[in-house]
């Protein structure tokens, strides 16, 4: 479930510094009419987002690539990605690791498996178990 800053006591107290778990879509919906009506603002609109996401004391925007509307045209600005059937937006740092594998590969071929510096691709769950786990909730 998501988490997020817990309701205000004030009216003019927007977003609270302590977060809490909200376990429904009733519940998130609230909170963001809560908000919205605190504001005089429409929780539906690109400025009341806009604001959520300056409140956001974790954001991590500025970690990965965001997809152009017209892939071809670098002036024709970012699209609004929501596709849940994808890897996702691009993290900045993925082409470092890729390369590193990449290298790791083309010097050392099948060796990479068991041998050398890095990530052996063998035991490759042993690396992602942990934070794979920590991003869905499991234990």
């Amino acid at each position: 479930y998501p988490r997020v800053p817990r309701m205000a006591e004030q009216e003019n107290d927007l977003i609270g510094t302590a977060g809490r778990e909200l376990k429904s879509q009733e519940a998130i919906e609230e909170w963001f009419q809560h908000k919205a009506k605190a504001m005089g603002a429409d929780p539906m609109t690109k400025e009341f987002a806009a604001y959520l996401d300056g409140q956001d004391k974790v954001s991590r925007r500025d970690q990965f690539c965001y997809p152009l509307i017209d892939p071809e045209n670098p002036d024709s600005g970012e699209c609004i990605y929501m596709c849940g059937n994808s890897l996702g937006l691009q993290p900045l740092n993925v082409r470092k690791y890729i390369d590193e594998e990449l290298d790791r590969w083309s010097k050392g071929g099948v060796r990479g498996h068991f041998e050398g510096k890095g990530r052996h691709w063998a035991k490759i769950d042993d690396y992602v178990q942990g934070p794979s786990a920590e991003v869905v909730g499991a234990k």
